[in-house]
């Protein structure tokens, strides 16, 4: 035997449903993960043109003590930023309070013609490294995933519940038929399946069902 064929057709419906939902939550994953590392590199090609503008000013007026102060308000309610400046070798230039490494980050490094008063003998340009802290965008990511896990889940599971109750009204038609044929007899043959009700795919097999009850009347 081949089992029910509600069954499986219930399951077939129930798989490519989870599979379409599925690639369809994968899409909108791939979508948001561009758009949120997109906007994480723009966020550092701004920062970082932001402060080339201010030590391209410190190094005008060349107060080492000016630029740091400036900097420190620059990166002041930017939690998620971190700034280092290194002049040659040795102790960094400036570090900001929060450039500690962060356990998911974004980092562009770039350098500055730059040399104040105040930074090491010989420096004719600091290193500055910009770190962004992805994290928050990385726990986003991932409550994102979860949702869209959870409802490609249960609207797999709400339509699979749908289309078997449509696979079940779908086959009541050869239900029907299943029990005309359980009344017919030897002494029944006369009578003939009623085709009345059934879809145009049945139409054939009622046809030629009575043709084969008219031949076995004839040959009692």
């Amino acid at each position: 035997p081949v089992g029910s064929l509600g069954r499986k057709l219930s399951w077939w419906l129930a798989l490519q449903t989870l599979a379409g939902l599925g690639a369809v939550c994968a899409v909108v994953y791939a979508v948001a993960a561009m758009s949120l590392s997109a906007r994480q590199t723009e966020s550092l090609i701004q920062k970082q043109t932001l402060i080339r503008h201010v030590l391209d000013e410190a190094a005008v007026n060349g107060d080492l003590a000016e630029l740091k102060h400036r900097l420190d308000d620059f990166l002041l309610g930017h939690e998620d930023l971190a700034l280092t400046l290194q002049a040659g070798v040795g102790a960094p230039l400036y570090g900001s309070s929060g450039a500690a490494k962060p356990a998911a980050e974004r980092r562009s490094q770039f350098e500055v013609p730059f040399s104040p008063r105040g930074a090491p003998q010989g420096a004719q340009s600091v290193t500055a490294t910009l770190t962004l802290d992805t994290r928050s965008d990385q726990r986003l990511l991932q409550r994102l995933a979860f949702t869209l896990f959870a409802a490609a889940t249960v609207g797999a599971l709400l339509v699979s519940l749908g289309g078997f109750r449509l696979v079940r009204r779908g086959l009541a038609p050869v239900r029907d038929l299943v029990e005309q044929t359980r009344q017919l007899a030897a002494d029944t043959l006369r009578q003939r399946l009623d085709g009345s009700a059934q879809p145009d795919e049945l139409q054939p097999l009622v046809e030629q069902f009575n043709a084969l009850l008219h031949r076995l009347n004839q040959a009692y």
